[in-house]
């Protein structure tokens, strides 16, 4: 087994405003990355990842609207269950928004391998 793997994600989600009066962000992403096993174990490995990526944004009013390069980075556990690869993970994303603010935030994702 190979402890470096690659792989393309896209992203696509709406983000709550941090403070009362402010406005929703609704975000698009599409990104490459380069994973790498820190501690492979056979049916499981612990990970790390992280790439660089395009990330579009508007806020949820038809306001602002951004497009810029941006980046991640995080980690997660990967599960091997006889043909079944399951994993869970969390990444920082980092890009700018269209008002000029930095758009920072941390999905957790779980979910199956193909």
């Amino acid at each position: 087994m190979i402890p470096l793997h690659v792989r393309a994600d896209v992203v696509h989600g709406q983000l709550a405003a941090k403070s009362p009066g402010g406005t929703d962000l609704r975000l698009t992403s599409v990104s490459g990355n380069l994973g790498y096993d820190i501690v492979p174990l056979g049916l499981a490995a612990v990970y790390a990842v992280g790439g660089a990526g395009y990330y579009w944004t508007d806020d949820a009013n038809g306001g602002a609207r951004s497009r810029a390069a941006g980046w991640n980075a995080g980690a997660g556990i990967r599960l091997s269950l006889g043909s079944v690869r399951l994993f869970g993970e969390a990444r920082y994303h980092a890009t700018r928004t269209g008002a000029g603010d930095d758009a920072r935030f941390i999905p957790v994702s779980i979910g199956v391998l193909f």
